[in-house]
């Protein structure tokens, strides 16, 4: 009996001295409900959600059946390849279901808490914050379970802050390697995270620079990304044109939202923020003095993090050339500043960081849970062809159709043959067998799309998708927004009162209830 009960006993003093633990860490049980509540809105909240415009993208991409095929659509993406290249292999693994192709960007997730927490060049508490902050960071609630580069990113950028911590710890050439070979992963990956690794680099080479001379045989690792940027830098130039993409310039009003969007706390943001501000002015103050030293790696990592977010602001408050999703490969470097100053809580209040936590955790439930509890349809994208794709087909029409995309990008003569194979996805998947889809010419400035698109609809004996942003310059839906349906038509909006989409059909063919 004694043998038998020993293992009961065992069991039960670890679930003893785990409770123990817990009483006696509070800043442990709430970085344990954190990643509980973090898992349950990723997975499912953000599994459920229809897939949004930019996904189509990648299922469209991953459909390919040959590899030419698959280069041929790559090189006219302004991210890098490697996403693509790894949703490619997995839809030939899994099939073009839509939870399973979002099932890696959910692997991505999961993977990040256990990367922070397995490295040793940070104490276990900041690990703990740093490891809840990443898993609720609000942005990636919304964006980190689709099937877009953005989980992977978030993932490779973590790990190049985590192998950069360690290389300026401990300079030495395999280090060195290990951090450029993440880096480049990263900026195949998109190339935004250029911006972070040139510094990055350039700090390395200030502080270590033999040891950085005799690294260089790790620079072979730049030579696939010079190969496939340079497969990919006749589209980004034609891109960059004014004309050519919807970005805006940054206002000053964008730049507190911005920072909310790159921290990811909200509302916290402001007086965490002060206080982070006050934190480091005490420990700078310290370390002048000599009473506290400061840790130098860290540091370096986070000014690394706000430096390349900084300089992409920047850029985009005098070209059009920014999007706030494009500091994601900067967020795990800034959060671990953020993460960094919980001690400062913690030296005034033993329940600092845990009630930070809890904060958190009630700002990630507001955000993702609450919205999504309320909702009837679970119709949580409000940017995609679907609906209005489902709609069609479901009125017996969507056989020939006319897509205009209200978008300067549409201009281009690469990303209207993309188009085609976008709506073509979108009316095969709701059951329209050979859809034969047309993209018209952009419209000239000024034209009004309520009476040009049903009338190149109508030559084209076709029914027809208008898509259109209020936020995005040049779109004609702005002067000029859906205004009914036109007569001989019968049409239904879809999207969210700004990113709209207008599916209509003749009478004729329509079977109206």
């Amino acid at each position: 009996m004694a043998s038998l009960a020993s293992p009961q006993r065992q069991a039960a003093a670890r679930s003893a001295g785990f409770l123990a633990a817990l009483r006696a860490e509070p800043l442990l049980a709430a970085t344990l409900l954190a990643f509980a509540v973090a898992a349950l809105l990723h997975g499912i909240v953000g599994l459920s959600r229809t897939h949004s415009f930019d996904e189509t993208y990648t299922f469209v991409i991953a459909s390919q059946p040959t590899f030419g095929g698959f280069v041929d659509w790559v090189s006219q993406e302004l991210g890098g390849p490697l996403y693509y290249l790894l949703a490619w292999l997995w839809e030939k693994l899994v099939g073009l279901d839509h939870p399973l192709m979002r099932l890696p960007s959910l692997l991505a997730l999961a993977a990040i808490p256990v990367l922070v927490l397995r490295g040793h060049v940070l104490d276990w508490r900041t690990r703990l914050v740093w490891a809840a902050l990443l898993a609720l960071w609000l942005p990636g609630l919304s964006i980190g379970t689709l099937a877009r580069s953005y989980a992977l990113l978030l993932l490779l950028g973590t790990a190049q802050a985590i192998a950069f911590v360690a290389l300026l710890r401990d300079p030495e050439p395999r280090r060195a390697a290990l951090w450029l070979g993440v880096s480049v992963l990263a900026v195949l990956t998109h190339y935004h995270a250029g911006v972070i690794s040139l510094i990055q680099g350039l700090i390395f080479v200030a502080r270590a620079p033999r040891v950085a001379l005799r690294s260089w045989p790790a620079g072979l690792l730049l030579v696939p990304l010079i190969a496939c940027f340079a497969a990919q830098v006749a589209f980004l130039t034609r891109y960059a044109q004014p004309g050519n993409n919807w970005y805006q310039l940054v206002q000053p009003g964008d730049l507190v939202a911005i920072a909310a969007t790159a921290v990811g706390l909200g509302v916290l943001f402001l007086p965490l923020a002060f206080d982070s501000l006050a934190a480091t002015a005490r420990r700078l103050r310290d370390h002048v003095a000599g009473e506290r030293p400061l840790d130098w790696p860290v540091a370096l990592t986070v000014l690394s993090g706000v430096s390349a977010a900084v300089a992409v602001v920047a850029a985009g408050c005098f070209t059009p050339s920014f999007a706030p999703r494009y500091l994601l490969p900067y967020v795990p470097a800034i959060l671990l500043g953020i993460a960094c100053q919980i001690e400062s809580f913690d030296r005034r209040w033993r329940f600092g960081s845990a009630t930070l936590m809890l904060w958190v955790i009630v700002l990630a439930v507001a955000w993702q849970g609450v919205p999504f509890a309320r909702s009837e349809t679970r119709d949580t994208a409000s940017f995609t062809l679907q609906p209005p794709s489902d709609w069609l087909a479901a009125m017996g029409s969507g056989q020939r159709l006319v897509l205009y995309c209200d978008n300067p990008t549409a201009g281009m003569a690469s990303v209207r043959r993309q188009l085609v194979s976008i709506g073509r996805y979108g009316l095969e998947r709701a059951g329209v067998h050979d859809p034969q889809v047309t993209i018209p010419a952009a419209l000239v400035p000024g034209a009004d799309p309520n009476r040009v698109i049903p009338q190149l609809a109508a030559q084209a004996r076709a029914s027809l998708i208008w898509s259109y942003d209020k936020t995005v310059p040049g779109t004609l839906g702005i002067a000029h927004p859906f205004a009914g349906s036109p007569p001989g038509w019968t049409c239904r909006t879809f999207g969210n009162g700004v990113s709209i989409q207008v599916a209509c059909l003749p009478q004729s063919e329509a079977s109206i209830p």
